[in-house]
């Protein structure tokens, strides 16, 4: 999985060129994992995958990666996951959930990532992860970035 968070990354870096090839958007019933999101902040880079287990259920992993100097990504490292409680095929599942809302907070954590950057605190920078359930008629969304130095909309928010 960590080679398919890495080929996302490439692919988004191209697609800010116009170039990049479509990355998997449907998650099916197989165990193959797809690329459910990606987000690029400057030369840090996060993958959203997800894959169904051999037990059936439906997991998330979260890898990152930083931009070297040439523009290529080094390899993708496991950041987070785990099983996610839904099923996110059924259409039935999600509305039980959503309750007539277009979206809600699904999932959020924090962490401490090693990212060596030069603004990092001791190569360090604390990581806030939230996860959004939206109904499958939203067709995108804007998403604000509030955090000190933010440059504003935040990537990752089309769906």
């Amino acid at each position: 999985m960590a080679e398919l968070a890495h080929v996302a990354l490439t692919a988004t870096s191209v697609q800010d060129t116009g170039a990049a090839p479509a990355l998997p958007t449907r998650f099916g019933s197989a165990n193959k994992a797809v690329v459910a999101d990606t987000c690029v902040r400057a030369n840090l880079g996060f993958a959203l995958l997800f894959h169904r287990r051999k037990d059936g259920f439906v997991a998330d992993e979260l890898y990152f990666s930083t931009r070297e100097d040439d523009g290529t990504w080094a390899a993708a490292d496991h950041l987070s996951g785990g099983v996610t409680g839904i099923e996110p095929t059924s259409p039935r599942d999600i509305a039980a959930i959503l309750k007539g809302r277009s979206m809600m907070l699904y999932d959020e954590s924090e962490t401490d990532l090693p990212t060596g950057r030069p603004q990092a605190d001791e190569g360090y920078e604390l990581l806030r992860s939230y996860t959004l359930l939206v109904d499958p008629e939203t067709d995108h969304l804007d998403i604000e970035d509030t955090t000190d130095g933010a440059s504003g909309t935040g990537a990752g928010a089309d769906q």
